[in-house]
């Protein structure tokens, strides 16, 4: 036939268009040692990031603490109460800076024993005594060492104490002893309260000692410290403050029920 004559756009518009081919898809070839370590190499960085971050929030309590520095959780004054115990501890453990926490000190008033003249009977001061042990018990969940000095309203078996340990796994009686707590850092611990005063009168006197014996124990711990201690700077823990910054001043009086909670 004849041949056709175009030109330019004419003419492609004028030629049939070329027959389709179909062809089977090819399968994705498997991935090769190169290219599997191309992807290694992207995903590393990323996974080394997310590592990294994780460790920096796991850490962060300790890695920005300044050197030479102890952190101490205070408690005092608890009085058998048992709930607060458990909502502190609950509280501590819920925050971070809990795992930060070196020691823990209690102050004294563990317990709610009265304060009274007439010497208590023997299962007074057993029962006392077993209140306070629950209460550090509670706290040594924290598992954190425990230095505690008995207070006023506490059993006086906890001021005769021969042993330091308390009977409890790191829990330590620290009245009347002196314990390095750090190199060059040592606590000395004195228990029991002074006068407590009403309007400048003497409501009740210092339990169990009186204030000259208390001064004399406190000199007498001092000097036992320098000598086993030398220059090293100490920490002082008892359960009533310095003179004349009334700490041991009442707003009202003990009302004598051993279940209530002490008040001075």
């Amino acid at each position: 036939g004849r041949r056709a004559r175009c030109a330019g756009d004419d003419c492609a518009a004028a030629l049939p268009p070329p027959p389709l081919r179909c062809t089977p898809p090819r399968r994705a070839a498997a991935p090769g040692l190169a290219c599997m370590l191309r992807r290694l190499v992207l995903l590393l960085p990323p996974l080394l990031l997310a590592a990294a971050a994780a460790f920096t929030m796991m850490s962060r309590t300790r890695e920005e603490r300044p050197p030479h520095v102890l952190r101490v959780l205070a408690v005092s004054d608890v009085h058998d109460d048992h709930a607060s115990v458990n909502q502190l501890i609950n509280h501590v453990r819920r925050s971070n800076f809990w795992r930060s926490i070196d020691v823990v000190f209690c102050a004294g008033d563990l317990s709610t024993m009265p304060v009274t003249s007439s010497k208590p009977s023997e299962d007074d001061v057993r029962e006392f005594h077993l209140r306070a042990q629950r209460i550090l018990h509670a706290l040594s969940a924290l598992n954190k060492p425990i230095y505690f000095v008995p207070g006023n309203h506490d059993a006086p078996s906890l001021f005769n104490a021969t042993e330091p340990h308390a009977g409890l796994r790191g829990v330590y009686n620290v009245h009347g002893r002196a314990v390095a707590l750090a190199p060059d850092l040592v606590l000395l611990g004195w228990g029991g309260s002074s006068d407590a005063l009403e309007g400048g009168a003497v409501v009740w006197p210092g339990h169990p000692y009186t204030e000259p014996v208390v001064a004399d124990g406190l000199s007498r711990l001092l000097r036992h410290a320098r000598r086993a201690y030398g220059s090293a700077s100490m920490l002082l823990m008892s359960h009533c403050g310095p003179a004349g910054v009334s700490t041991t001043a009442s707003t009202t009086l003990d009302n004598g029920v051993w279940a209530a909670r002490g008040r001075a």
